[in-house]
C-alpha cells in the first residue's frame, strides 16, 4: 500500500476540510448570505475527502502505467481525477436520495448532465482540481503529517475521528427523522388535496374542472417525475391556510388533516439547518401539491378574487 492507514485518514480530513473551504464561500456568495455548507456540524464535507483520497490512491497505484511524457501524463491524471470523482458524486447522490427521499444537489439545468446528478462542467472541475492536488498539494499535505511526532499525530487524528463519529451519528439521526416527516407530509398532502377536490365551496362551479386537473396531474406524475424545490414548504403552508379561509366548510370538516399538515410543516422547520446548507435541495414528494397550489392561484385570478379574506368578507 502506498500510504499507511493513518496517512489516508489524515488526507481524508484535510481534503474534506478543503472541500468545506471551497463550497462554503462559493454557496454563501451565491445565496448572498452565510451558509455553513455540508451535512455535518463540523467544517468538513466528506464527499470531497472520499473522492480526492480515491483519486490520490488511484494515481499512486497507476503511476507506473502512466506515460513518462509530462503533458500526456497530465492529461491522464486529469481524466482519472474526473472519472473517479464523477463516479463518487453520482453514487453519493443516488444513495442519499434513496435513503432520505431528497436530492441534495441537482444539475438538470446544466448542459450535458446525467440524470441531474453529475454534469460535464462539474466533472471538468473535478479533473482540474485532482490534477492540481496531485502535482502541487498532496506532497506538502503529507509533509505536514510527517513534520510532527507520528505518535502525536496518530493520537490527534484518533481524537478528531471520535468527534467526527459523534457528529455523523447525530446527523444520520436527524436525516432519518427528516425522511420520516417527508413521507408523512406527502401522504397528508394527498389526503388534503382529495378533500379540497370535493368540499371547497368557493370553487363549486369549477369542481369538475378541478377534479379533472387532479386526475391529469396524478397521471403526468406517474409518466414523468418532476422535482420541485424544498423551499416551497412555507409556500405550501400558506396555500393550505388560504384554502382553509376560502373554504370554511371544508376546513371545519377536515380540521384533523389540516392540523396534521401544519404540525408536520413545523417539524420540517426544526430540521432547517439542512435547508439552509442546501438551499437547492429538491424532492419528488410534493409535485402534486405544488401543481395544485399553482392551479389554485389560477382559480383565484380567474375569479378576480386575489385574496381569500376579501371573499369571506363578501360572503358575510
Amino acid at each position: 500500500m502506498p500510504y499507511t492507514l493513518y496517512e489516508i485518514a489524515w488526507l481524508f480530513l484535510v481534503y474534506s476540510f478543503v472541500g468545506w473551504l471551497w463550497e462554503t464561500p462559493y454557496v454563501s456568495l451565491k445565496q448572498k448570505k452565510w451558509i455553513n455548507r455540508g451535512f455535518l456540524r463540523g467544517p468538513i464535507i466528506p464527499i470531497y475527502g472520499f473522492a480526492i483520497v480515491t483519486v490520490v490512491l488511484s494515481m499512486a497505484y497507476l503511476d507506473v502505467f502512466l506515460s513518462s511524457v509530462e503533458w500526456i501524463k497530465t492529461v491522464q491524471l486529469f481524466l482519472i481525477s474526473a472519472l473517479v470523482a464523477t463516479v463518487w458524486e453520482y453514487a453519493t447522490s443516488t444513495l442519499l436520495e434513496i435513503l432520505f427521499k431528497t436530492r441534495w444537489w441537482d444539475y438538470s439545468k446544466r448542459r450535458f448532465n446525467l440524470n441531474g446528478r453529475v454534469a460535464l462542467s462539474v466533472s471538468l472541475f473535478w479533473g482540474m482540481g485532482g490534477t492540481v492536488l496531485w502535482w502541487f498539494i498532496n506532497t506538502p499535505v503529507l509533509s505536514i503529517y510527517h513534520q510532527f511526532s507520528e505518535v502525536m499525530m496518530n493520537r490527534l487524528i484518533t481524537a478528531i475521528y471520535f468527534v467526527l463519529a459523534i457528529d455523523v451519528a447525530l446527523t444520520i439521526y436527524e436525516l432519518v427523522n427528516l425522511r420520516n416527516v417527508v413521507i408523512k407530509l406527502h401522504s397528508v398532502s394527498e389526503e388534503v388535496l382529495e378533500q379540497l377536490n370535493t368540499r371547497v365551496e368557493n370553487i363549486t362551479e369549477q369542481q369538475e374542472h378541478f377534479r379533472t386537473f387532479l386526475e391529469e396531474a396524478k397521471q403526468s406524475i406517474k409518466e414523468k417525475i418532476v422535482y420541485y424545490r424544498y423551499e416551497g414548504l412555507q409556500v405550501f403552508g400558506d396555500f393550505i391556510e388560504d384554502v382553509k379561509e376560502r373554504g370554511r366548510l371544508w376546513a371545519a370538516d377536515n380540521e384533523q388533516s389540516t392540523n396534521k399538515f401544519s404540525e408536520l410543516l413545523a417539524r420540517i422547520k426544526r430540521n432547517g439547518r439542512f435547508f439552509k446548507k442546501y438551499p437547492d435541495a429538491i424532492t419528488k414528494n410534493f409535485q402534486l401539491l405544488y401543481m395544485t397550489r399553482n392551479k389554485w392561484e389560477e382559480f383565484k385570478q380567474q375569479s378576480g378574487k386575489p385574496n381569500g379574506h376579501d371573499t369571506d368578507k363578501k360572503e358575510e
